[in-house]
């Protein structure tokens, strides 16, 4: 109803058209058939390696949560990754491929990937430790690479998820 009320109006027409640019800048649209995409599938399969040679490397430092840290687990499950997608995905790297005219920079990955993902794993810095921040960075690599390739966070919300999820589990923050 909005959409149509809106779409009848000049104003509202440019307001409309003005929002599906932001949208699709920041990859806030949907796109079906990516839970079928083999290099998805394939990023879904590779964190429990990510997950192993970090942990056998002693990248990982072991913390323990508590029944009443329910709130750090949605944050660092949920929270966290969904904000960490919309800034550094969506908003940074989706303003920096329109800049740069998705300019590649090695093989598929462009310059605004590399860049974002810089930024991302520079976030990670005063909390992890420099090992784990360079996992983080090759892991910010592929979703950036995904982002592009499927043209939606959603996918790679849920992936960051995911990976959080089984970040808490490495560490024992969710053992009791």
């Amino acid at each position: 109803m909005l959409k149509s009320a809106c779409s009848d109006h000049p104003i509202g027409k440019s307001w409309l058209e003005a929002w599906r640019n932001v949208a699709e800048t920041c990859g806030l649209i949907y796109r079906p058939g990516w839970s079928k995409d083999s290099y998805f599938v394939g990023a879904v399969l590779a964190a429990i390696g990510y997950w192993i040679v970090l942990s056998v490397a002693g990248a990982v430092s072991p913390q323990r949560g508590t029944g009443s840290d329910s709130l750090v687990v949605l944050s660092i499950v949920l929270w966290q990754p969904l904000c960490e997608e919309v800034f550094f995905r969506g908003v940074l790297q989706g303003i920096l491929l329109e800049e740069t005219g998705r300019r590649l920079l090695f093989g598929p990955l462009t310059l605004a990937n590399v860049v974002a993902s810089v930024a991302f794993a520079s976030a990670h810095l005063p909390t992890h430790p420099l090992l784990w921040v360079g996992g983080i960075f090759v892991v910010s690599l592929a979703f950036g690479f995904l982002r592009e390739r499927l043209g939606s966070l959603y996918p790679l919300a849920l992936l960051h998820m995911y990976y959080n999820g089984g970040y808490l589990l490495l560490t024992g923050w969710m053992q009791t």
